[in-house]
Order: structure tokens, then sequence, then C-alpha cells
């Protein structure tokens, strides 16, 4: 494409220079012979375009050009030469100038060298002593003076954020060679680990950098410990307790264990060892994942041993030993034991088959369940574990009075563990709904206990007469306890008037149910009941039955009523809890639908931007393509008069020839 201006001159493709200004193509054309024109015309070289320079990406330019950390670092000094010792605003602002000249992302690993240790870390840990960088960590005055210069890489990192990975990969590598230090520059290195401590407050460094100091030729000689130590005090002082925990918990420190000597590894040395340094925090930090790799391994165990078909006696031979291998408490052993168990039972089952499978399973190992429930605290945990899994399992939360049953029917838990757990032991999770399903169970218990007292009671006295009188007495007695729903006092009531009066009598009027003394209660106990109580007179017999049949009908009017009452409360409660879910859901709905059509709006708009700009870029197109087309009219004319003018050249040269 050729542009024939006013004033500017180019090349045609025979390679004559026109110029529509300054040129007169006639005087040239004839000035020579035609031989001599087509002759000069086929020996010009082709036209060749001048100027034009070949980019390379800036990838490939940084790839090959040279690796210089010497020359790196003498900029590093030249910059840094001029600021006074203390101002670190003007050591951060000469380093952020710098990071717009030079390469920090090639020279990234130099840069943290130079602002750790003031040199460049030769092969195999050696320092480059020949000249030092006055700003760095290794020559810091005191611990605040570490603090200041660790502000200083965090601002750093705040303004170049790909150069905190960097500083992750650097410090890895020089840690590796803190033994090289550790006799010669003890303090330097003191000084390093405080800056770790305070770079991981900062949330520069994952405490996870320290586990390259768990390696054998760190360890033996107690160097990984001290420096540990003294990283995680400078942690500790420069946050609050709470935030230090937190971090511990979210660290990725493989074991605690390990940053110890090989003859020291023991729980009870790091409780020594970071009790004494204040770091309490740390002991219950490793404690805490010791008891969840215990019970990792723990559960893994006893699965295999139910896989194996293992028998009870042989899995409490296992739990014995663990038990003295690992330090915990009666409770929380128990509770494991129960959800190490539990755990081997395949949940995906159906809820019916699930049911009678756990409690097949609870009665096969109730002997284990009873080996280690031993105290009245270690049977409430097992029946408060109990609770958790029937919680958690939504199949079995029927299943849990079953369950109960079934543990105390096999002596494993006690009628006053059951009890404490009803009146206040149970845990939050699905408490009202446990504490109802249990609650028919524990009221017969109760008056079981009751029924037993009374029997034992007899027993110690033998029989006696009574006179009509005390007889008399005793009713009364009985019948004011009972209108005044003072069951509870009968057996007291009764030893007093028996205690008086010396004699024993029939006392199942005493209780409102008859089903104290029934056959399938305790059946080994009834005969010597029996025989403890007399005969009971035909009129006093038919008083007392009317009297405790009206008593029964009361009580099941006002159990009625309660019951009523507790499920009107319950059809109120959900009633409010599924409107406010059916709020909450038709909120969250909302919010979600906005948020989508927002997105899509914004995705629509982004799109109608991007067209508009390319029916901009089609427009500019047009225009330069018709500006082109304009060139080529002025060009074709320009070459049209010139082929004329050729024309006539060659005219006169032939009629001249002739």
């Amino acid at each position: 494409m050729y542009c024939i201006r006013p004033g500017y001159s180019t090349v045609d493709p025979s390679g004559l220079l026109l110029d529509t200004q300054h040129t007169n193509l006639h005087s040239i054309l004839t000035a020579q012979s035609p031989e001599t024109f087509y002759q000069r015309m086929s020996s010009q070289p082709k036209p060749l375009l001048n100027g034009a320079k070949i980019k390379q990406r800036k990838r490939a330019q940084a790839a090959s050009a040279k690796f210089e950390p010497s020359v790196f670092r003498d900029q590093i000094f030249k910059d840094l030469a001029t600021v006074s010792e203390g101002d670190y605003d003007s050591v951060y602002q000469k380093l952020d100038k710098a990071g717009n000249v030079l390469d920090y992302h090639k020279y990234g690993e130099t840069l943290w060298e130079l602002l750790l240790t003031g040199s460049l870390l030769q092969p195999g840990g050696v320092l480059d002593t020949s000249e030092r960088l006055p700003f760095n960590i290794f020559d810091s005055a005191s611990n605040e003076d570490v603090i200041k210069r660790v502000d200083v890489f965090n601002r750093l990192i705040r303004r170049y954020k790909y150069l905190q990975r960097v500083m992750e990969e650097t410090l890895r590598n020089i840690l590796q060679f803190v033994n090289k230090w550790s006799t010669t520059q003890e303090a330097q290195v003191e000084r390093l680990a405080v800056a770790v401590g305070n770079a991981c407050a900062l949330q520069l460094l994952p405490l996870g950098v320290l586990n390259v100091l768990a390696k054998e030729h760190l360890v033996k000689d107690g160097l990984s410990l001290t420096f540990v130590t003294i990283v995680l005090q400078s942690l500790l002082k420069a946050q609050s307790a709470d935030a230090f925990t937190v971090q511990l918990k979210k660290s990725d420190i493989t074991d605690i264990l390990n940053f110890f000597p090989p003859g020291q590894r023991s729980n009870a040395n790091v409780a020594e060892h970071f009790d004494a340094k204040g770091l309490n925090a740390v002991t219950q930090y490793h404690n805490l994942k010791s008891t969840n790799f215990f019970k990792e391994e723990f559960t893994a165990h006893v699965r295999e041993l139910i896989d194996e078909e293992k028998t009870p006696d042989e899995v409490i031979e296992y739990l014995g030993e663990q038990k003295k291998k690992f330090t915990m408490a009666n409770d929380a052993f128990v509770a494991l034991v129960w959800n190490a168990l539990i755990a081997t039972i395949d949940m995906s089952a159906k809820s019916d088959t699930l049911e009678a499978t756990t409690l097949k399973f609870i009665n096969k190992f109730s002997p284990t369940f009873a080996a280690f429930a031993t105290t009245p605290q270690t049977e409430l945990a097992l029946v408060q574990t109990a609770q958790l899994t029937c919680y958690e399992i939504a199949a079995l939360q029927k299943s849990f009075v079953k369950i109960v049953q079934l543990l105390y029917k096999n002596d494993v838990v006690s009628d006053s563990a059951i009890m404490y757990w009803y009146e206040k032991g149970a845990k939050p999770q699905g408490k009202s709904s446990f504490l109802n399903s249990m609650q028919k169970f524990v009221e017969w218990r109760r008056k079981d206990s009751v029924c037993e007292v009374v029997v034992a009671s007899l027993h110690s006295f033998g029989e006696r007469t009574i006179g009509p009188f005390g007889l008399c007495f005793l009713f009364l007695v009985v019948l004011f306890s009972s209108c005044c729903q003072c069951v509870s006092l009968y057996p007291g009531i009764l030893i007093l008037a028996l205690s008086i009066y010396g004699s024993t009598y029939d006392i199942t009027f005493l209780y409102p149910t008859q089903e104290v003394l029934r056959t399938d209660c305790y059946p080994t106990r009834l005969p010597a009941a029996e025989a403890a109580i007399g005969k009971q007179s035909g009129t006093m017999d038919d008083l007392i039955k009317r009297h405790n049949a009206a008593e029964r009908d009361r009580q099941e009017r006002a159990h009625a009523a309660r019951k009523q009452v507790v499920k009107d409360i319950d059809t109120a409660s959900n009633a409010i809890d599924n409107g406010v879910r059916y709020r909450i859901s038709t909120i969250h709905t909302n919010s979600t639908n906005i948020a989508s059509q927002t997105r899509s709006l914004s995705t629509h708009s982004a799109r109608l931007t991007k067209s508009v700009k390319q029916w901009q870029d089609m427009a500019g197109g047009a225009r330069g393509q018709l500006k082109q087309v304009g060139d080529l009219e002025n060009w074709a004319e320009v070459l049209e008069r010139e082929v004329r003018v050729l024309e006539e050249a060659v005219g006169m040269a032939r009629g001249s020839r002739g």
C-alpha cells in the first residue's frame, strides 16, 4: 500500500523514486535511452522493511537474562548506604523504590538472605562476611529492634505480596544451617527465632515452617527445641493467649515430640519443659493432639478386633492394656470404649434392622462395658455417651430407652446413675425428648426402690401383735399422707408406726399402684415379703381399696392433663419453629435470587461493554479501510498519468529512431 502526499517520497515496486513535488519523471525518461531505462529498472534491488524491531516477550527476556545475585546485592547495598541507622521508614521507602527497578521476582531469595542474615548464603550454610548489609536480623541490637525490622518486612510484603512465599522458602533453607552458627553466633540465632515468632504473629509465616528443624542433626543437641521454644515465647508475647491457642490448633506442626532429642520424647518431658517456660498452652495442645491420635489408633484397632470376631474377654484384655499405656480419666475412657465399639456397627442399614443389630451388639459386649464402668461417674458417662450416640444417629433416637434398659438389665449401669442422669445429668442434645421417653422407666424404678425399702424394714421387725388403737392411728396417718400426696413419706411413716406399736402389717395399700410387689419385679423377694406381711381385715381392705381407686383415678387425670399440656406446648413450639424456618428459608431464597440476578446483570453488562468496544473497533477499522481506498484511488490516478507520460516518451523515442 502506497500513499502519495505532497512533500513526501516513497519507493514504488519498480524501485523508481517518485516525488510529485520535486521530481520530474518526464525529464528522467527523456534524458536516457529506453535500453538504459529498462536495464536500470531490472537491476534495482527489491524494497526492504527497514527500522522494524522484533519484540520479545518479557518472560523470554527474563529467562534468557543472566542470574547475577552479586550485582543485585551491590545495588541493594548502594540504595541503603545513605539510610541512617534506626530510620526504618527510609529503609522501607528505599526497598519499595528498588522493587520498581530491580527484579524481585527473580532475586527474591537473594533479597531475603540479605535481609535475614546480612549477606549471601554460600553452599553448606557459609555466610559471606566480606560485606554485610547493615539492615538485617542477625545484626539487630535487641529484640525490640527485631520487632521493628519485622514490621518493615510486613509493609514490604503488603506492597509485594509474592515475596511472602519466597520468604517462607528462603527461611526453610536458612533454618537447616542454624547448627553452623549456634556456637559462634548464638545471639544472632536467637534474634532469628524472635523474628520468626513475630512474623508468625503477623501471619507472614506459618508455624509449619518449624518442621524443618525436626532433622536429626538439629535435634540431637537440643538446638531445635531451644529455637522452637524462643519462637513460641515470642509468638505468645506478641498476641493474646486465646489467639496463641487458636494459632497453635490451626498450625501444621506435625508433632512437638519431634523437636526433642530421641531419649527425651515423652509426654512428661513435654509438659515439664513447656510449663517451665510459661507455655502451658503448648502442653495442652500436645496433649489434645496426642489424645486424638490415640483415639484414632484405638478405634482402628478395636475395629480390627471386631472384624476378626474376637471374644469380649479378648477385647477387655486389649482395652486394659491400652488404658495402662495412655493416661486418661476413667469416664473419658469409658466414653472412648463405647464410641469405638459402636463405630464398628454398620450404620447404613435400615432403621428397624439397625435397632435390632445395635441391641444385639450391646447385649454381646455388655461385659466389656461393665469391666470399665465400675464407678457412679463412669456409669453416668456411659449413659451420657449413649445419649449423644442416639442423638447423632437419627435411626437410634427411639431406641435410647431400650439401650438403657438393656444396660440396666445386664448390670452395666445402676438405677442411681440412671436417676441422676434423669434429674440433672442429661446432655443438652435432645434432652427433652430423651427425658420424656425415659419417664415411665424412671417412675417404675422409683416405686420399685420404695418397695425395697419397705420390705427391708418389715424384715427387721418380725411378727408382733397390734391393737385396734394402733391400727386406727396408722390408718389415719397414711390417709393424711395420701391426701397430701406425700408418697415419699410412706416408708418413714410406716417404720415409725411399726417402731411404736411393735408389729408388721400388710402395707400394700400404702401405694397407689399395686405393681410394686408384682411377681415379675422381684420374684425372689415376694415369699419373704408375704411371710413378713400379715392378712388384712375385710372392712379395712374395702375402705383402702376405694381410697386407692380414687387416688389412681386422680393421678391418671393429672397425668393426662400434664401430658396434654406438654403436647400442646410441643405443638406450639413446632409451629413457631416451622414458621421461623419458613421465613428464614424465604429470606435466604430471595437473597440467593437477588445475588443471582445481580451476577446475571453484571455479566450482561460486561458483555454489552465488550460488544460496544468491538463495534467501536470495527468502526475504526472501517474508517481505516475507507482511508486506504482513497489512498489507492489517488495512487491509481498518479500511476495512470505517469503511464501516459511513459507512453508518450516511448512514442517519441520510436519516432526519433525511425
